[in-house]
C-alpha cells in the first residue's frame, strides 16, 4: 500500500478495478481454449464452403469452366451452320486458286514440252548437219586406186608382204617393187596427191602400221607406200 500512497496521480477506474482484485495496467486475462480454436475452425470450414460455392456458381453459368472442372463429356450445343459460311467461301476460293495454279502448271509444262521438242528438233537438225558435214569431209575409201609398195630397206620380200596385207583388206590394184629414188627417211610413209584419196591413204597406213601420211605430188593419181623400216 505504500506504493499507492506514493502514487502522484489521482485515483481512476483502473485503480478501482485493481483494488477489487482485477488486472492492473495493460494486463489482460488469458483467453480460453475455445477462443483460441474458434478462428481455425472458421478457416477450415467456412473458407472451403465459400470456395465450393463460387466454383459451383461458375459451373452453372459457364459451360467451359464446368467442362474443365468436372470433365463433362457431353458436347456443348453448337449453333446451326449456315448454308454458306465464310470458311466455306474461303475453302472454295482456295480451291479456285489451286485450280488456277494447276492450270498454270499445265500451261508451263506444255510450254516446257514445246521448248523440249523445239530443242530436240534443233538438235536433230544439228546432227543431220553434222552428218552432212562428216560425209563431205570423210570420203569413202577407194580400194580400186593404184597402190605402189616400194621396199627401201635391206629386208627381202618386205614389199610383197605389205602388198598381201593390203590385198587382204580389199585393195585390188597393188604392186610391189624396190625403191629407186634418192634420199632416206627415218620412218615409212604413205604418200598421196589427190585430196580425195586422204581417207584411202589413212586406211592403208592403218593396215600397215605406218604413222606418216604425206600429201605429195609424186604419186600422181595413185598412192605410193615407201617402206623404210620393217612392218609391225
Amino acid at each position: 500500500m505504500s506504493a499507492r500512497k506514493d502514487y502522484p496521480y489521482p485515483e481512476d477506474e483502473f485503480d478501482v478495478a485493481a483494488s477489487a482484485g482485477g488486472p492492473e495496467g495493460v494486463h489482460r486475462a488469458q483467453r480460453s481454449t475455445a477462443r483460441k480454436v474458434t478462428p481455425w475452425i472458421v478457416v477450415l470450414l467456412i473458407v472451403p464452403l465459400i470456395s465450393f460455392g463460387v466454383v459451383f456458381w461458375l459451373s452453372q453459368n459457364d459451360t467451359d469452366v464446368s467442362d474443365a472442372l468436372f470433365g463433362d463429356d457431353e458436347p456443348s450445343p453448337t449453333a446451326p451452320a449456315d448454308d454458306e459460311s465464310p470458311d466455306d467461301g474461303a475453302d472454295e476460293a482456295g480451291a479456285d486458286e489451286e485450280g488456277a495454279d494447276e492450270a498454270g502448271a499445265d500451261e508451263d509444262g506444255a510450254e516446257e514440252d514445246g521448248a523440249a521438242e523445239d530443242g530436240a528438233a534443233e538438235d536433230g537438225g544439228d546432227e543431220s548437219g553434222a552428218d552432212e558435214d562428216g560425209e563431205e569431209e570423210a570420203l569413202p575409201v577407194n580400194r580400186e586406186v593404184t597402190v605402189d609398195v616400194l621396199n627401201a630397206t635391206q629386208i627381202s620380200g618386205l614389199a610383197a608382204i605389205a602388198s598381201e596385207r593390203l590385198e587382204a583388206d580389199g585393195f585390188s590394184a597393188v604392186t610391189a617393187g624396190n625403191f629407186q629414188g634418192g634420199g632416206t627417211r627415218a620412218n615409212s610413209a604413205v604418200k598421196y596427191t589427190d585430196p580425195d584419196l586422204e581417207s584411202t591413204a589413212e586406211q592403208i597406213a592403218s593396215v600397215l602400221g605406218i604413222s606418216d601420211i604425206v600429201e605429195d605430188p609424186a604419186p600422181g593419181d595413185g598412192i605410193i607406200v615407201e617402206l623404210w623400216r620393217g612392218l609391225e
